[in-house]
């Protein structure tokens, strides 16, 4: 790089994919160009897990190879973007075919990996900070004054739970009244259960027994779908007809069709909807995908997930049979109530398999009519993954486990533990995987959906429901 044309403290901004300057998670990487320096200085917070830097400096485009021996993760759902006034493209510093665009800010959210950049004089210098990103084309966002965008992001969300079952109870509520991270950004105001007979609050929030009594609320921004299984299509695609956003417990789709038909309602509403995945913000999983990400193990070729359960959830119901084990409420058996959490952690670290071979049956439980016990087999060209789900099991355990080239990841109960080239570290995490825990993990999951309604990138989302019931559909399909 010529120092002459680009200062010491200059960034460089490598498009790997996606369209136009203006870009949305994919594509993006940055490279600081010092020895050794890291996001300081004029550095400074923009989210929970993302730096900005902002620089006076020069900012260059260009495509960046994947340097030689730099192992590299296909990582998904990162917040890096550009941001900021329209600088048109102009002469100026070049790094190799990069053409400098003028003053940026940027947001990144990845770790660093060194990089040799080799400079025009013969010189070779370090890029200390690299941020790479190979996820497919990029979303244009909306063009938004910095200072509307940075109003918007301390917004208030006005929200009503739908159901005030177990779940409902026990975790989304909790995380709503408890976190303050979340009690800053979603607000419920109103609680509709048809179970409710006379008028009354709960925790001080207002409690109605149908929808038709949400007028009397004021403002509402958005629903969280608490119901069984067999509404949450419906219920979501009512409340995309209301205007409202959307957050509805899993699986919101079971199959393509139904995927479609949600994509096209929030399309045409201009609105969120959000499934529940929230299995994304247990640390345990958290720990093993940045692991996986990192290459702690080296690439890795078989994934198994086991799940033992002694019966379905009860809920807060006492019917002998409860609702997840009956196929008119819960539309499936534990493949599609605990399996969809499987699915898209599997998704998020292996993509979309090419296959899927299965077995479903009921073992234990004669009085469900839908499957206490489900095999699967994911088959990708160089790797697999297998699940055991079962609501037949004596006790009640999970199992998960990655093995690769360098070692293997192990997660059993509490404990998690890495063996990589000989060496174990085993980590306790059974504080963070008790049920009194969950609520955390939801607290991470609204977090997310606050920003995703700030941004409103409903895209994300939207992608991530389709695909899960992608697999759904032929996880059963499979079925022999």
């Amino acid at each position: 790089m010529d120092r002459s044309r680009a200062g010491v403290g200059s960034l460089v901004l490598a498009r790997l994919s996606g369209r136009g300057s203006r870009l949305h998670s994919s594509g993006v990487s940055v490279l600081r160009r010092r020895q050794g320096e890291r996001a300081g200085g004029g550095a400074r917070r923009c989210g929970r897990s993302s730096i900005g830097l902002e620089t006076n400096r020069r900012v260059a485009l260009r495509r960046l190879p994947a340097p030689a021996g730099l192992a590299l993760s296909a990582h998904d759902r990162v917040g890096s973007y550009v941001r900021g006034p329209h600088c048109p493209r102009g002469p100026g510093a070049h790094l190799g075919r990069a053409a400098a665009v003028g003053r940026r800010r940027v947001c990144l959210d990845r770790t660093e990996h060194p990089v040799l950049v080799a400079g025009r004089n013969g010189r070779t210098w370090l890029a200390g900070c690299v941020l790479l990103d190979r996820r497919g084309p990029a979303e244009r966002r909306a063009r938004l004054p910095y200072c509307r965008a940075r109003a918007r992001a301390k917004a208030m969300y006005r929200g009503v739970l739908m159901g005030l079952g177990g779940i409902a109870r026990s975790a989304h509520l909790p995380a709503f009244l408890h976190d303050p991270s979340v009690s800053s950004r979603l607000r419920i105001v109103g609680i509709v259960d048809a179970a409710i007979t006379t008028p009354g609050s709960f925790h001080g929030i207002p409690l109605l027994n149908s929808p038709e009594a949400l007028a009397d609320l004021g403002r509402i921004d958005f629903v969280d779908i608490c119901t069984p299984t067999s509404s949450h299509l419906a219920m979501s695609l009512w409340g995309l007809s209301q205007g409202y956003h959307v957050l509805c417990e899993k699986p919101v789709a079971v199959d393509r069709t139904e995927a479609s038909r949600l994509a096209l309602a929030a399309h045409a509403a201009s609105r969120v909807v959000m499934p529940c995945h929230q299995y994304r913000f247990n640390p345990v999983w958290r720990r093993v995908k940045r692991w996986l990400d990192d290459g702690a193990i080296g690439r890795w070729h078989l994934a198994e997930f086991r799940v033992y359960r002694l019966a379905a959830d009860p809920g807060v119901g006492h019917s002998p049979v409860p609702w997840r084990g009956r196929r008119e409420d819960g539309r499936g058996g534990v493949l599609l109530d605990h399996g969809t959490h499987l699915i898209y952690e599997l998704l998020d670290v292996a993509g979309p398999p090419t296959a899927v071979r299965g077995w479903t049956g009921r073992l234990r439980h004669a009085s469900y009519d839908v499957e206490d016990t489900a095999q699967l087999v994911f088959e990708y060209p160089d790797r697999m993954a297998t699940m055991f789900l079962t609501w037949a099991a004596r006790r009640r355990e999970t199992e998960i486990r990655f093995i690769g080239e360098r070692g293997s990841i192990t997660w059993s109960g509490g404990m998690l533990t890495l063996e990589r080239d000989g060496e174990v570290e085993s980590f306790d995490h059974t504080v963070d995987l008790d049920k009194s825990s969950y609520s955390r993990w939801f607290a991470g999951l609204f977090c997310d959906f606050a920003d995703t309604l700030d941004s409103g990138d409903s895209a994300r989302p939207i992608a991530d429901i389709a695909q899960v019931a992608a697999v759904l559909e032929a996880s059963y399909a499979a079925v022999i």
